[in-house]
Formats: C-alpha cells, sequence, structure tokens
C-alpha cells in the first residue's frame, strides 16, 4: 500500500514532465549530431575532393599541351616559334602552380603522394630535357632537337601523365568513397530522427491519455500542441535527410559526372593535339603518332564525323563526350554537348586536311594548318572545341555549385530549427503538465 501511495498522481505527472524533456533531449541530440555530419560529409565533397578532381585534370591538361607546345615550338615559321614558346611557358607555370596545389591539398596517403612526387620529379628532368631540345633547334641541330623532343616526349607519357591520371583516380576514389558512405550515414540518420520523433511522440501520448483517464479530461490543449509539433518536426527532419541524398545524388551523378567526363575529354584532347605536331615534326615515327592520335580521338568518340543527336542516343557510337551527351540533365547542356561534338568533327576534318597536304608533298602548308591560328586551321578550330567544352563543363559547375548550396542551405536552416522545435516541444508539455499539477496544490 505504502508503494502505491508513493506513486501519487501530481508525482506520475512530474515524471511525465521529465519523460518528456528527455525525449525531447534525445530528439534534439540525434537531430543536431546527424545535420551536423550531414553538412560535413557535403563540404567534404564539395570542397575538398570535387575540386581536387578538377585540380588533377586541369594539371593533366597542361601537362599535355606542354607536350604539345614543345613540338610546336620545333616547328614551323619564327613567328610560330615564338608563339609556341610562349604558350610553353604559359603552360608550364600553369602546371607548376597546380602541382604546388596539389601538394597542399594532399589528405590521402601515398595515393596523391607519390603521384605529386613523381610528378614534381619527372618534370624536373623533362623541363630541362624540353630547353635543351629548343637550344639544339636554334642551333640548326634539328636532328639533335628531335631526338631530344622524343625523349622528352617520352618522359611525359610513360611517367608524368599517368601520375597525374594516378592522382585524379586517388581523389575520385576518395569522393566515391566518401559519397557512399555519406548516403549510407544518412539513412541511418533518418532512421534515428524518425526512431527518436516516434518515442517523442509516444510520450506525449500517454501523458494525454494519463490526464484523460486520471482527471476525467477530453483533451489537453498543450499537450495536444506539443504532440503535433513533434509529429511535424519529425517529418521534416526525416524529409530532410531524404531530400539531402537526392541533393548530393544530383550533384554528383548528374553534375559532377559530367565535370569529370569533360575535364578527361580536355586532358585527352590536349594530348591528341600534341600528336598531330609530333606527327609533322618527326616523320620517321609519323605512325606511332598517327595510332596514337586516332586511338584517343576514339576515347572523346568513336566516330567524331558524320554524327546526328539519334546516333548519339542509340549507343551506336561510344566515347567520354557521347557519354556527357547521355547525361543531359540541366538547362542549356543539350546545346553545349551537341556544340562540343560539333567542333570535334570540325577539328577531325582540319587533321585529314593537313595530313592530305603532307602526303602530297606540301609540308609548309600541312605545318600552318596545324598550328596556324586562321579560321580554317587546327589551332583555331581546337580553339573552338575547347571553348565549347568549357562552356559545357560551366553549365555542369553552376548546377553543382547550386545544388551543393541549397542543400547546404537546408541543412543549415534544419541545425537552427533542431533546437527551436526540441525547445517548444520541451516548453509545452512542461506547461500542458504544470497546470494539471498546479489542480492539486
Amino acid at each position: 500500500m505504502s508503494t502505491v501511495s508513493r506513486w501519487t498522481t501530481p508525482r506520475t505527472l512530474r515524471v511525465g514532465i521529465g519523460a518528456i524533456w528527455l525525449a525531447s533531449a534525445v530528439l534534439f541530440l540525434v537531430g543536431l549530431g546527424a545535420l551536423s555530419a550531414d553538412r560535413a560529409a557535403l563540404r567534404t565533397i564539395a570542397r575538398d575532393t570535387a575540386p581536387s578532381i578538377v585540380a588533377a585534370q586541369d594539371l593533366g591538361a597542361h601537362l599535355a599541351d606542354l607536350d604539345t607546345e614543345l613540338a610546336n615550338s620545333l616547328l614551323g615559321s619564327v613567328a610560330d616559334r615564338d608563339v609556341a614558346t610562349e604558350l610553353f611557358e604559359v603552360r608550364r607555370s600553369a602546371a607548376n602552380r597546380r602541382l604546388v596545389d596539389a601538394a597542399n591539398n594532399m589528405s590521402h596517403g601515398d595515393a596523391d603522394r607519390i603521384p605529386i612526387v613523381v610528378i614534381g620529379e619527372e618534370l624536373g628532368r623533362y623541363l630541362e630535357i624540353a630547353a635543351r631540345a629548343q637550344w639544339l633547334y636554334l642551333g640548326a641541330d634539328r636532328e639533335g632537337a628531335i631526338g631530344l623532343q622524343r625523349l622528352a616526349t617520352s618522359l611525359m607519357h610513360s611517367r608524368i601523365l599517368p601520375a597525374a591520371g594516378a592522382l585524379d583516380a586517388a581523389n575520385r576514389d576518395h569522393m566515391d568513397a566518401q559519397y557512399t558512405r555519406a548516403q549510407h550515414d544518412s539513412t541511418t540518420y533518418e532512421v534515428e530522427a524518425f526512431l527518436a520523433g516516434a518515442l517523442l511522440v509516444v510520450v506525449l501520448v500517454a501523458a494525454q491519455v494519463y490526464v484523460r483517464r486520471r482527471m476525467r479530461r477530453r483533451v489537453a490543449p498543450l499537450l495536444l500542441a506539443a504532440t503535433v509539433l513533434a509529429v511535424v518536426f519529425t517529418s521534416y527532419l526525416v524529409g530532410r535527410f531524404r531530400t539531402g541524398r537526392e541533393d548530393l545524388r544530383i550533384a554528383r551523378d548528374d553534375a559532377f559526372n559530367s565535370i569529370h567526363l569533360l575535364w578527361r575529354a580536355r586532358a585527352l584532347a590536349y594530348d591528341a593535339n600534341g600528336d598531330e605536331s609530333r606527327w609533322l615534326l618527326d616523320r620517321p615515327r609519323a605512325a606511332d603518332y598517327e595510332t596514337q592520335y586516332r586511338q584517343k580521338v576514339a576515347q572523346l568518340v568513336s566516330r567524331p564525323t558524320g554524327l546526328s543527336p539519334r546516333d548519339v542516343q542509340s549507343g551506336g557510337v561510344t566515347g567520354l563526350l557521347v557519354d556527357e551527351a547521355n547525361n543531359v540533365t540541366f538547362p542549356g547542356e543539350r546545346d553545349a554537348a551537341e556544340a562540343t561534338l560539333a567542333t570535334l568533327a570540325q577539328l577531325a576534318g582540319t587533321d585529314d586536311r593537313m595530313r592530305q597536304l603532307e602526303r602530297q608533298g606540301q609540308h609548309a602548308d600541312a605545318v600552318e594548318v596545324c598550328i596556324g591560328s586562321k579560321s580554317g586551321e587546327a589551332r583555331a578550330a581546337f580553339d573552338r572545341f575547347d571553348a565549347a567544352i568549357e562552356r559545357t563543363t560551366a553549365i555542369n559547375q553552376a548546377a553543382f555549385d547550386g545544388v551543393i548550396s541549397l542543400a547546404d542551405r537546408g541543412l543549415r536552416r534544419a541545425e537552427w530549427l533542431d533546437p527551436a522545435f526540441a525547445l517548444a516541444i520541451a516548453l509545452l508539455g512542461w506547461l500542458g503538465i504544470r497546470s494539471r499539477v498546479r489542480e492539486y496544490s
């Protein structure tokens, strides 16, 4: 009898207040921790791995074009060589800056440290060999210059560019691992938020039932309001995690996958452009350079000319640019992707004309088509192709940044709402029961 007497109605109601406060605190802590973790994962992908991948691809493009301009500096007229030498210095400077950026952003251990060390060491050797080749060419030792150019190109393609590719792969693997973990964790957070919210609702409903049974009240308005708030906020949290996962999927699959494809295509195109110049410069190895050019272009598009949108969508052609055209999602992206394919077709046509001139014995004209900047020549055609890739990339980059920003704002807003809702629910629960306790005073 004494045990029963200790659990009087007022005491039970006070215990109910404590239970409501405890359940509110659980929902608050679960929500705050989960939202903070979701935001941290989002920022890691957006501000760490994505820029690192772009930086690695940009480094690869600068390195490939560096080797292209080395070949160009040994071709053509004095004016052509001066332009190529100036561009060579621009690419050297840009590659060094990107290498410093990569070194400052190392975060994956040997996976990115080793490629950076290899690039740093081998690039120094490459630049030394390139300088000697240019010096010999100015001294009229063409054969000696071409021999050193072969050595430099071999070093670039056997050591330096593969290391840049390994750096890109390390960062991409890290992004994919972070993405998979973030998606899994977000699902876990959603379940935890649902369970914490359900616990709070059960406690509030139990308090409401107890008040009705012991005090003959149909409903306690403040407890009802607290219950409604608990249901609303739990639904909001669960929906926020689902929306965050979808935003992250759009950012990676729809936007960043296209960005990555386009940067890979750009670096590959720079290297293929160099094969054209090396084909003209080093005639004993012309067949090898032509084969390499064809293989690289095929990686961009298996059939670069005579394409229609239906060909791209039907799966009859393959390549990085085809993959991008089939991943079109955002306004303006389709037109930009089709323009990129069209400019590649123009570039392939210019290449055919250059090779035809060379085979007809018109070497000077072939060189002019290869490195000239007039509208119908290869450098101008490549600039149009490069600009088209940049436009398509910019559309996807803007979409990526927009989705990431939207997701971050949503999670940050939820972080502010989490303590506000938890406090409001606890306060309403306390006021709703306190008024019943006072009836016993």
